[in-house]
C-alpha cells in the first residue's frame, strides 16, 4: 500500500531499524536513535556507539564518559581514559588538563617543587617578543655563536634577534612577526603571532637541571623548565614546545617553536 509517515516513519516500520512502540515513536537498533530510527550515532565502533567511550544522545551526538574526550569519544584524555589528568586536574572537552594546586606538566604528573613554583609564578601574565621562520639550513656565523645571546649581563629579546639575523646564512628574507602569550589562572593559554590568535592550555615544569645564572658566571643557580601548550581553538591548533630560563637575579627568558614543532635547543 502506499507509505504512511508517522512517528515511526514510513508504514511505521522506523526504516527497518528498530521496532514501532506507538505514538512516542521507536525503540531503535544500537547505534541508531530518533523517533523513526533515521538518525545514526558517531563512533560507531563493531555495533557499539561513541567508539564504547560515551552515550549517544537523541540528535546522534556522543555523550563522552570520565576519560574521553572528541566528538566520537574516540580520544583519551592526559594520562589515560583510566587516570584522566593523572588525578590531578580535570580534562576538559578540548582533551587538555586543568591541574589542581601545584601539579603541572599536560597530563598534571609532575608536582612541582620551589623551582617549578617560582617558575610558574614568574610565567604568569602576559608577554611579548618576535618570531621569525628561518630558512632551511639556517645557522648563526661562528662570531654570532662566539658572542653568545646569553653574555654576561644578558641581552634583551629584540638584541639578541637582531644579533642572530645579522649573522644568518643564508639570509632571512621577512621582518620578524610580533608574538603575544599570556598565561593565567588554572594553565589557560592565549597565543598571538601576528594576526592570528588561538588559545588552549600551557604547562610549565622544571627540569630538574640547576645552571649557573648567566649574569653572574659561576654564582648562584638559576631555574631552567619545560613550556609546553596545546592550542586547540582559534587559527593555530597543535602543540608549541620550549624552554624557559630565571636567572638568579629574576630575568625570565622564554623560547618557544612554531606548533607541532620539535623542542628548539635550551638557552646557553
Amino acid at each position: 500500500g502506499p507509505e504512511v509517515a508517522g512517528p515511526c516513519g514510513p508504514n511505521r516500520l522506523c526504516y527497518g531499524r528498530g521496532r514501532c512502540v506507538g505514538p512516542q515513536g521507536c525503540m531503535c537498533e544500537p547505534g541508531w536513535v530518533g523517533t523513526s530510527c533515521d538518525t545514526p550515532c558517531q563512533g560507531m565502533t563493531d555495533g557499539i556507539p561513541c567508539s564504547g567511550g560515551g552515550t549517544c544522545a537523541g540528535d546522534g551526538s556522543c555523550s563522552c564518559d570520565m576519560g574521553r574526550f572528541g566528538p566520537d569519544c574516540s580520544k583519551e584524555c592526559p594520562g589515560g581514559a583510566a587516570n584522566p589528568c593523572s588525578g590531578h586536574g580535570f580534562c576538559g572537552l578540548k582533551g587538555t588538563c586543568g591541574c589542581e594546586g601545584t601539579w603541572s606538566a599536560p597530563d598534571c604528573s609532575i608536582a612541582l617543587d620551589s623551582v617549578g613554583q617560582a617558575l610558574q609564578a614568574a610565567m604568569q601574565g602576559a608577554w611579548t617578543g618576535s618570531m621569525i621562520g628561518l630558512p632551511a639550513g639556517w645557522s648563526p656565523t661562528a662570531a654570532v655563536r662566539a658572542g653568545g645571546v646569553g653574555a654576561a649581563g644578558g641581552i634583551d629579546t629584540l638584541k639578541a634577534l637582531q644579533r642572530l639575523l645579522q649573522g644568518a646564512m643564508p639570509a632571512v628574507d621577512q621582518p620578524p612577526s610580533p608574538v603575544q602569550l599570556r598565561l593565567q589562572g588554572s594553565n589557560v593559554l592565549h597565543l598571538r603571532i601576528g594576526t592570528a590568535s588561538a588559545s588552549g592550555a600551557g604547562y610549565v615544569w622544571p627540569t630538574g637541571v640547576e645552571t649557573p645564572g648567566p649574569s653572574s658566571p659561576g654564582g648562584p643557580s638559576a631555574a631552567q623548565g619545560f613550556f609546553e601548550g596545546a592550542l586547540n581553538q582559534g587559527a593555530m591548533e597543535g602543540v608549541i614546545r620550549g624552554w624557559v630560563h630565571l636567572t638568579s637575579a629574576g630575568k625570565l627568558a622564554l623560547v618557544v617553536g612554531l606548533p607541532n614543532e620539535p623542542r628548539p635547543d635550551p638557552l646557553p
